[in-house]
């Protein structure tokens, strides 16, 4: 039986003054490990320590940036219109996500983003990014839905003539989908994987790598058949490596 691919995963990190402890918190959603293991991967969790990511690459078989988020996006990632007041712990993640997304797609090491994961790699990529879509872009897609993450709201259709487009079909499919934020361009070093009926891009890959995917909903909560083969060929992906 061949080893199952050992996947690290960035986890958020959060101040939770209501547990009165002197420092912020790491976690991750467990649905997130659930979908890697059925996928047949060993998932870990990551600390934000930039000076880690040369040993995490050489251990690990793939990286999933994960979701969660920036409370206040800061100009790095976003530009004009971020006002960058945010919590020290989030700058460190983002600074680390940077990093570690840009190693992984030089070093070709599989590499899948999800939400905010999907939004840095866009921005790693050279893309632009918009803090509000409700107050830039209104549309009639609701991008923040109320429901939970186990709720469809809206449609994606994967981009023909993509990689993505190729093994996860292309009939529309159902998904999550709870940002504010969202890409506007995709960088040069990317293109687009899938996109909303209002033309919001929701999915990006670096082309000519053995697998980098953003997507910008969570397909961790299984809303339509394909979003389990996310996981699966990501997965099958870093066991080849």
């Amino acid at each position: 039986m061949k080893q199952a691919p050992l996947i690290g995963v960035t986890p958020d990190i959060e101040a939770r003054p209501e547990y009165k402890l002197q420092s912020p918190l790491y976690f991750l959603d467990s649905p997130t490990l659930d979908a890697l293991r059925a996928a047949g991967a060993a998932p870990v969790m990551l600390p934000h320590e930039i000076e880690r990511i040369p040993r995490y690459l050489s251990a690990l078989d793939g990286i999933m940036v994960s979701g969660g988020g920036y409370q206040f996006p800061h100009p790095d990632l976003f530009g004009e219109g971020a006002d960058g007041a945010d919590a020290p712990e989030k700058l460190r993640r983002a600074a680390f996500e940077r990093a570690l997304i840009s190693v992984a797609i030089a070093s070709d090491v599989p590499l899948l983003g999800v939400c905010g994961g999907f939004q840095m790699m866009n921005s790693v990529a050279g893309g632009k990014l918009i803090v509000s879509l409700a107050a830039s872009r209104p549309s009639d897609i609701r991008h923040r839905q109320v429901e939970s993450y186990a709720e469809g709201t809206h449609t994606i259709r994967a981009e023909p003539g993509s990689d993505f487009a190729r093994w996860f079909g292309s009939q529309d499919a159902l998904v999550n989908s709870k940002h504010s934020q969202g890409v506007i361009e995709v960088g040069p070093r990317a293109r687009i994987a899938a996109k909303a009926p209002d033309g919001l891009v929701e999915a990006i890959e670096v082309p000519e790598r053995r697998f980098a995917l953003g997507v910008q909903w969570h397909p961790e909560f299984h809303i339509n058949p394909g979003d389990q083969l996310i996981f699966e060929r990501f997965v099958e992906a870093a066991r080849g490596r």
